[in-house]
């Protein structure tokens, strides 16, 4: 099972497509669905060597010019493989911002159906010709974050609880569960208020003059349904582009010696070992590859380790807790009270409850720390007599005569 794939619809993008698939690899995603509209050279072709390695899959629409009912074909088909599934364009470019691996940002983010991402929409940077560079190096100018353009966000989506694709931004989701942005704040259509504080969608929509000619010719993926919508690609429009108002981003520029070190590499071969460098075949094998790390003082690789784990065995209680207790130790309660509720909702063991018990006195919330003391010593009576606490917080909690 992959924890984050992505799917993508694309026609004709031979020119960058093994980029886009380097960077977004770099970033955490594990696997690649790709429909193929009409390339003149099917991706299969071009993208063998990623179908071999297992890195990429390359379907064709159950219906050509239907965006809608690709999306949602993804989802019910190969959603079942996927804890979450992305869908943008092979023009856009999800960038973290403050970590290096998208996962890490969903992890923190299981609770919701999905996470909608805000565009940032780049210009041509005075390019004509196609650059001989990545684009995440050679456009660099994008509108204004405060345009109306970048309210556009694209969906990062759990497939168990998404039932279909609404338009090409938003999802449909099971009752009870809907998508935020990275605020938490509730995003239900293709626009929310622009915020990019850890993560954002570069749109590289324009290129150079060469690419956007390119585009003219190749016409509107899933023409019908964007001409019903009248969606036209112009030169005049790329024309005024070349005059408004940008502002430079760099966000994605701290990934490049990583993109070019592995479009260096040709073909999928660095990917697929960055991916084998954390890989362990069991939970206990993360556990005994974190504690060996702990012992070597390397503490930023120990917590990659459990981000791993999390990662390879996607709701495993006991993995979940040592990760809580982990960040009890790094003093990070915020999230150790997160992990650890998870924890018990799986398996309610007394060790999570004593630790949540800790977390809670910790924040101050003692109430509800004094309510976990009472109810691990009054309903876990058999199991609390043999279960020994690593000090005294719960004790200290209740008041002599319990």
């Amino acid at each position: 099972m992959y924890y984050f794939a992505l799917c993508a619809i694309a026609k004709d993008e031979d020119a960058y497509i093994e980029e886009w698939i380097h960077f977004h690899s770099i970033v955490g995603v594990e696997h690649f669905f790709i429909y193929d509209d009409g390339s003149r050279t099917p991706l299969s072709k071009t993208l063998k060597e990623y179908i071999v390695s297992g890195l990429a899959t390359v379907l064709r629409p159950p219906q050509p010019t239907d965006q809608m009912r690709t999306y949602t074909d993804c989802l019910r088909t190969h959603g079942g493989r996927c804890r979450w599934l992305g869908f943008i364009d092979v023009d856009e470019y999800l960038v973290p911002r403050g970590v290096d691996d998208i996962r890490r940002l969903l992890f923190m983010k299981e609770e919701y159906a999905g996470l909608a991402v805000s565009q940032v929409f780049f210009c041509s940077s005075g390019r004509v010709s196609r650059p001989a560079v990545p684009q995440i190096q050679a456009y660099d100018e994008c509108l204004p974050y405060e345009d109306a353009v970048n309210k556009h966000i694209k969906s990062i989506v759990q497939p168990k609880l998404t039932k279909r694709a609404l338009t090409g931004h938003n999802f449909e989701y099971r009752e009870g569960f809907y998508c935020v942005n990275e605020d938490e704040f509730p995003v239900t259509s293709p626009h929310g208020y622009h915020t990019r504080r850890t993560i954002q969608l570069n749109h590289y929509f324009y290129r150079s003059q060469q690419d956007y000619e390119h585009k003219i010719s190749r016409g509107v993926v899933f023409a019908r349904e964007n001409r019903r919508n009248g969606a036209k690609y112009t030169l005049d429009q790329f024309y005024r582009q070349a005059d408004l108002p940008t502002i430079r981003d760099e966000t994605a520029l701290p990934f490049l010696p990583a993109l070019e070190e592995t479009l260096a590499a040709k073909g999928p071969t660095a990917l697929t070992a960055r991916r084998k460098q954390y890989a362990q075949e069991n939970p206990q094998a993360y556990i005994n590859a974190f504690s060996g790390l702990i012992s070597q003082n390397a503490p930023d690789a120990a917590l990659e380790t459990l981000y791993q784990a999390q990662y390879a065995f996607s709701g495993n209680p006991v993995l979940l807790l040592l990760f809580a207790q982990y960040a009890m130790q790094r003093s990070d309660l915020g999230a150790a009270e997160l992990l650890l509720t998870r924890s018990i909702r799986l398996a309610a063991s007394p060790m999570a409850y004593f630790c949540l018990c800790k977390v809670y006195f910790a924040l101050d919330k003692k109430e509800k720390a004094r309510k976990i003391a009472l109810f691990l010593k009054h309903q876990m009576k058999n199991i609390w007599k043999d279960f020994t606490p690593p000090d005294d917080t719960a004790e200290r909690l209740l008041p002599p005569e319990v």
